[in-house]
């Protein structure tokens, strides 16, 4: 199991959708990306989990998720429920390159943080909804300069969200090496994703960047907040929870499965992250 989405790989920069949930039972399974992720409640309420916090949106509401911020959605009791999903690699909308460094710096910086939670109210001043209609509508439209308008769109959203996050919360990034290096360690983050159920050595992850040891595991910190070893506990985590959390396997095999040395391990490093025993997050999700 693998939590980076492949559909980083597409062909065109942006996907930008509504989706309508009729059935019950509905979820996305936790994942992350390289590109930005809005989702905008139309109808109905949806639940985002990120890292160890949930956040329930009702109409009106956005989230804004950044570059590679791991994240599973579910959906409200009541049903149907709309949400726009906006999906855009800033990379390819145009954005004057002098705008770029400070922008990756932001978005690394807020990366192993909280994602932006906008109200019915902020979302309104800030137009948000607006833009993101204005561009389903555009692409359903396909009108003589549509891209354009919807490159518009994403650029004036994009460029509100950081205004919005430097306000809010206090951002220390570095210069010259920080900044340089989060281009660099996304192939070790996609590295780490797939063979996190192997044995993995930090020491190794440094050879492979060409790095020492102490360079490696300095640099990740900064660019990642926790360091590397605490990253790989995080994914395994996470992809046990899925595990957990949908499935009848017992605690032994999802240790086993998701690279931890035995079931006594998994569980201390479950409870680490979640503040809960693996059982007890089966028997909540149960309702017991």
């Amino acid at each position: 199991m693998e939590l980076f989405e492949y559909i980083d790989i597409m062909n065109t920069p942006y996907q930008i959708y509504m989706e309508e949930v009729k059935q019950p039972g509905f979820r996305v399974r936790g994942h992350w990306h390289y590109f930005i992720e809005l989702l905008y409640v139309v109808q109905g309420e949806i639940r985002v989990d990120c890292g160890n916090y949930r956040y329930t949106l009702k109409p009106g509401m956005v989230i804004v998720l950044p570059p590679r911020m791991l994240h599973r959605i579910q959906i409200g009791e009541e049903l149907p429920v709309r949400y726009a999903v906006v999906k855009f690699d800033m990379n390819a909308i145009r954005i004057p390159g002098v705008y770029l460094p400070k922008l990756r710096s932001t978005l690394s910086a807020i990366q192993e943080r909280r994602p932006m939670i906008f109200s019915r109210e902020e979302q309104e001043e800030n137009r948000f909804g607006f833009y993101i209609q204005n561009c389903l509508d555009e692409l359903a439209g396909k009108a003589f300069g549509y891209e354009l308008n919807v490159y518009s769109n994403l650029s004036v959203m994009l460029i509100q969200m950081v205004r919005q996050w430097k306000q809010r919360e206090t951002i220390e990034t570095e210069t010259g090496e920080g900044e340089c290096s989060s281009t660099f360690f996304d192939n070790i983050l996609e590295y780490i994703d797939i063979h996190s159920f192997e044995p993995l050595q930090v020491q190794e992850l440094a050879e492979r960047c060409g790095m020492s040891y102490s360079n490696f595991a300095r640099t990740f910190k900064l660019q990642h907040g926790r360091s590397c070893k605490e990253y790989i506990e995080y994914i395994r985590i996470s992809k046990a929870e899925e595990l957990v959390l949908y499935s009848d396997f017992d605690i032994s095999y999802i240790a086993q499965e998701t690279g931890f040395a035995d079931a006594s391990h998994f569980i201390r490093i479950y409870k680490k992250f979640k503040a809960e025993t693996p059982k007890q997050a089966r028997l909540k999700a149960a309702g017991l």
